[in-house]
């Protein structure tokens, strides 16, 4: 099924984020490097040490390019650019993201690859792969693709899983906590085990509404595709756990409304240089929206745990309270290396990491085989016997230090320390399940920007006073 949007809408290059980040002015700076907070919040210019650009001409170009943004809140974020500090930089962004696109589209395998993102913060490209040894031989690689070693940041970052209790409280809505999953009456019979692994267990990420009005739950669509083992359905249940673990305590809340599927064939980038075979599918934001049953209710606002996990560790199950959201950020709106983004999911609580990477691509395997109940109860080991495929997302951010695990797919990432939180997205995915430790745990979001341009339905609020 066909989204309705052209190839480059459906699936934009990172040269598109770029564009965003040197709108007007700022795209005439030669040598313009990107911007960002810096750890004592201090609204920093990167610019190539070649170019003979006077620092005042610098500012006023930032400054003017945010001055006319309809949000009042990026405005007041950048009432600083007049004063911005800039600093020298080995790369330009544009250069950055060239490194960025040759190797995720390689000329050459890259076994191990887990993923790549430009740092603005750091002037250089992070490339992640599955351990040490798959990282030293992939460097190796890109080198041999004539990539200058000295722009990369090589990286281990384990398998990446989709994270597909749970803030058992009163809080949030509908029914009590935040874990959802998807089923159908007529697919699954309904009994006890509805909500166990199979069945897409996943998180509300947020209550959104549109111009016109309408309410909509904001989740992943992994969650959706992945168990019926179908690209892009709609009209299956949104089912909510109550606020006890007794046997049948679940309860449908919501039906999946709109789920553009995920681009395949030749509308996705080249897997293999060799063989031009495409990833199976691809994406650049990881949502869908669920409208509400009739008579259900929502909370607007987002939970947090009583002790949000830190470095890795995993928040309590136990909730604190919901807060309201007043502003959706874009990712370099946020603090660079300053502890401020969180997430909450009905796996792992609230986790609390900081923003690494706001341009970042990568891959992993993903089941479309369905579900079966005979197949399962003859080989209860049996995973995708079928239906195993490669997918990449582009246009993600990765939030450093702070864990994701199955069942906290679809939650909302927030940033601030303190309420009210600004919006940033929903968890996509995360290697918590497998390689995570301490600085080693990441988590993956689609950011707002993307999930707005992906599912066509214009503005999606999730601002609150609540």
């Amino acid at each position: 099924r066909n989204s309705g949007l052209s190839r480059r809408q459906r699936h934009p290059s990172s040269h598109r984020v770029v564009k965003a980040l040197v709108r007007s002015r700022l795209g005439r700076l030669p040598g313009f490097g990107g911007f960002f907070f810096d750890d004592a919040d201090n609204l920093t210019v990167y610019m190539k040490a070649s170019t003979r650009v006077s620092t005042a001409a610098i500012r006023t170009a930032l400054a003017n390019a945010y001055s006319n943004r309809p949000e009042p809140e990026i405005r007041s974020r950048m009432a600083g650019a007049s004063t911005a500090l800039v600093i020298p930089g080995d790369y330009s962004l544009s250069e950055l993201v060239a490194v960025e696109n040759r190797i995720a589209y390689p000329s050459v395998g890259l076994p191990g690859f887990v993923g790549v993102g430009v740092s603005i913060s750091k002037n250089r490209v992070k490339v992640g792969f599955v351990d040490a040894a798959t990282l030293s031989a992939g460097v190796g690689l890109i080198a041999q693709m004539g990539v200058p070693t000295s722009v990369l940041i090589p990286e281990v970052w384990g398998r990446l899983s989709l994270t597909s209790t749970t803030f058992k409280d009163t809080h949030r809505p509908t029914f009590g906590g935040i874990q959802i999953g998807i089923m159908n009456r007529t697919y699954v019979p309904w009994d006890s085990a509805a909500m166990t692994w199979w069945n897409a267990e996943g998180s509300i990420g947020y209550d959104v509404h549109t111009a016109a009005g309408v309410h909509y739950m904001l989740t992943a669509s992994h969650l959706a595709n992945g168990f019926r083992g179908i690209n892009g359905l709609v009209g299956d249940t949104v089912l909510q756990k109550g606020h006890f673990d007794a046997p049948y305590n679940v309860f449908p809340a919501g039906k999946v409304a709109i789920n553009h599927a995920w681009d395949t064939g030749a509308a996705c980038p080249v897997i293999d240089s060799t063989t031009m075979q495409h990833f199976d599918y691809c994406t650049n934001a990881d949502a869908i929206l669920a409208s509400y049953l009739p008579g259900i209710t929502y909370t607007r606002g987002v939970g947090t745990s009583t002790y949000e996990g830190l470095n890795g560790a995993a928040g309590t199950q136990t909730i604190r309270n919901f807060w309201p959201i007043d502003a959706v950020w874009s990712p370099e709106m946020v603090r660079s290396g300053f502890v401020g983004v969180h997430k909450s999911g009905s796996g792992s609580g609230t986790t609390t990491g900081l923003l690494d990477l706001p341009l970042t691509q990568f891959d992993f395997l993903f089941c479309m085989d369905p579900w079966d109940r005979n197949e399962e109860n003859t080989n209860p080991n049996a995973y995708c016997l079928t239906g195993l495929k490669n997918v990449r997302f582009t246009n993600q951010v990765r939030v450093n230090t702070a864990l994701a695990i199955t069942g906290d797919s679809g939650g909302p990432v927030f940033a601030g320390n303190g309420s009210p939180y600004h919006a940033l997205g929903i968890v996509s995915g995360g290697n918590g399940d497998t390689s995570c430790n301490g600085s080693q745990c990441y988590f993956w979001f689609s950011k707002w920007s993307e999930i707005e341009a992906r599912l066509g339905q214009g503005s999606l609020n999730p601002i609150t006073s609540q």
